[in-house]
């Protein structure tokens, strides 16, 4: 996934990655019946991941298509969010505008993937950030902070 993030990154001029609307891959897929099925299987996903998280500030993200009025993508990130929450370090918080790392859902019908991307990769790989929904970052010296050192 990371070789194809970077082949994309090195394919694309400037000019043309503008146009692009949505890339983000997926580490971990799986079907869902219903909204119950998907809050249970992306929260296990999810805190598989608390060992990258520890003391960390992230957010989860969803992106639905399909499921419209059976699926609330709110509803879903706070229960991903609480469980987390309430596994990680006590140092662990949410943080919507700069965070150390984002979980990734999408879903297309009763199709679900999930992908956790640190900040180390939103500022390797900007087309993330943009799918994300987050604001672009012109670099990380910029910001005052160091890039992660390691990627999950």
């Amino acid at each position: 996934m990371r070789a194809f993030l970077d082949d994309l990154h090195a394919a694309l001029s400037d000019e043309r990655a503008r146009h692009l609307g949505h890339v983000l891959p997926i580490t971990e897929g799986f079907t869902f019946g219903d909204a119950a099925d998907l809050t249970d299987r992306a929260s296990r996903i999810a805190l598989g991941w608390a060992a990258v998280l520890g003391g960390r500030s992230f957010h989860t993200r969803m992106h639905r298509r399909g499921h419209q009025g059976e699926l609330h993508s709110s509803t879903v990130e706070r229960a991903i969010d609480k469980a987390l929450l309430a596994r990680l370090d006590p140092r662990g918080r949410l943080d919507f505008s700069d965070p150390d790392a984002v979980i990734d859902l999408e879903t297309v019908r009763d199709e679900a993937g999930m992908a956790i991307w640190t900040r180390a990769d939103l500022g390797r790989w900007p087309l993330l950030r943009h799918g994300l929904g987050l604001p672009a970052v012109t670099s990380t010296i910029a910001s005052g902070r160091e890039p992660d050192a390691g990627n999950p």
